[in-house]
């Protein structure tokens, strides 16, 4: 993750879970396997997390935070071409894992979402923030706002299965410009 800087110790961890996660189950995982993988003592691993969930809330903060630093680039430009381009190459990076913590729902920490809901806050602030780039008067905000994180998610989900796809960027960039008013 390019804005969080990991000790050894933790991307050691973090490469652990990932490993095991490629052929096991969130459920079954064991903090002794962690530490295996890690080559790391028990103690070590909890002098940095609790448990795997606080080890799992840890790592989709992190994601979570990155997506919103995407979003928060975009919002800010009208064509909005070079960043969706940008947001795939970075998650092509990371798309196998981020596709597994995707899939990983527990009570302490869900990245679906965690995605969801900086999705949404960002648009609905900006969108309150800016009430007059808004075309789309009639619509209440809560439906746009349902609408641009459903678009999103599908977005996220299609580039981490199949890469870069121009034609899809492209559309996404005239339904903004059906949402929004011009700022050129």
């Amino acid at each position: 993750m390019k804005n969080f800087k990991l000790s050894k110790t933790d991307r050691n961890i973090w490469q652990a879970f990932f490993s095991l996660l490629e052929s096991n189950d969130f459920k079954s995982i064991t903090v002794s396997q962690i530490c295996s993988g890690a080559e790391i003592s028990r103690p070590t691993f909890y002098r940095h997390y609790i448990d795997k969930y606080e080890l799992l809330s840890s790592i989709n903060h992190c994601y979570a935070v990155e997506l919103k630093d995407f979003i928060d680039q975009r919002l800010e430009k009208f064509d909005i071409t070079q960043t969706l381009i940008r947001m795939t190459e970075f998650l092509s990076n990371n798309s196998s894992n981020t596709l597994m913590l995707l899939n990983i729902h527990t009570q302490e920490s869900d990245l679906n979402e965690l995605f969801k809901s900086v999705l949404r806050k960002t648009f609905s602030d900006h969108v309150r923030q800016n009430p007059s780039l808004v075309k789309l008067e009639e619509f209440p905000l809560e439906y746009l706002s349902d609408l641009y994180v459903a678009n999103a998610m599908v977005f996220l989900n299609y580039s981490l299965k199949h890469g870069l796809n121009i034609n899809i960027v492209r559309a996404l960039n005239q339904a903004q410009k059906l949402i929004f008013k011009n700022l050129e």
